[in-house]
């Protein structure tokens, strides 16, 4: 059994303690009330710009490289052609397709609009998979391929000399606005032989209605006007070697 001074020492330290609580407490009452005070304020001013804050926060996150990646427009791509008549001839020369020589107005993977006054404009929801002149040269590449000419076409290559190369130039690629939407390609192709001499050159051009100046309808209906310039640049170059 506990002696009795002990236990009333117990007390009087839990007293003491108590009151040195509220001395406590009561010396720092208003610094206590102010800070609690600033607390709401705050808290309630978060709640109601909850929004400007999300956005503040996802703007420093970009900035500092840790936020979700921002998706790009969709990718479009050019499509090759596919459809030959009956091609009996086989090209015997090696050909290579160098790069397509463009404006730098072409030179672009942005998709380009021609208003009524001639000036450009680009589709902000929507790029080429690749630069123009490139995806031009590479469409082109595998146009002959479909066209069963694979061993006898190709891009550059440095152990490669070739007996011809065919020389492309874009005129034109984009959507005309005016008086309605079409798209417009227009191609000039020059053959040149190994010394030097153009053996022959034409310009190939077609013209296809788009269903709107929106991203999905002018690549579509560029794409189609650019494989049936293709097609034909095969067929034309197939003959003249």
């Amino acid at each position: 059994m506990a002696a009795p001074d002990a236990g009333r020492s117990l007390t009087e330290s839990a007293q003491q303690t108590l009151r040195r609580v509220d001395e406590i407490l009561n010396q720092n009452a208003e610094p206590l009330h102010t800070a609690m005070t600033g607390i709401a304020a705050f808290a309630d001013m978060l709640g109601r710009n909850s929004k400007r804050v999300e956005g503040l926060i996802g703007g420093l996150e970009n900035l500092a490289g840790t936020g979700t990646p921002k998706r790009g427009p969709p990718i479009y791509d050019l499509a090759a052609a596919t459809a030959f008549p009956q091609i009996d001839k086989t090209i015997k020369a090696q050909l290579v397709v160098p790069d397509t020589g463009a404006l730098i107005l072409f030179d672009t993977q942005k998709i380009l609009i021609r208003g009524g006054d001639g000036t450009y404009s680009t589709i902000d929801n929507a790029q080429w998979a690749d630069n123009l002149p490139k995806l031009i040269q590479a469409r082109i590449v595998q146009s002959f391929e479909n066209a069963h000419q694979l061993s006898a076409v190709s891009q550059p290559l440095d152990q490669l000399t070739a007996e011809y190369r065919l020389e492309l130039a874009i005129r034109s690629f984009q959507i005309d606005s005016e008086p309605s939407a079409k798209a417009v390609v227009d191609l000039t192709a020059r053959l040149v032989n190994d010394k030097g001499v153009v053996a022959a050159a034409h310009q190939f051009t077609a013209s296809i209605p788009a269903q709107s100046t929106e991203g999905p309808d002018a690549a579509a209906a560029l794409s189609e006007a650019f494989a049936k310039v293709a097609g034909e640049i095969v067929l034309w170059t197939v003959g003249a070697i």
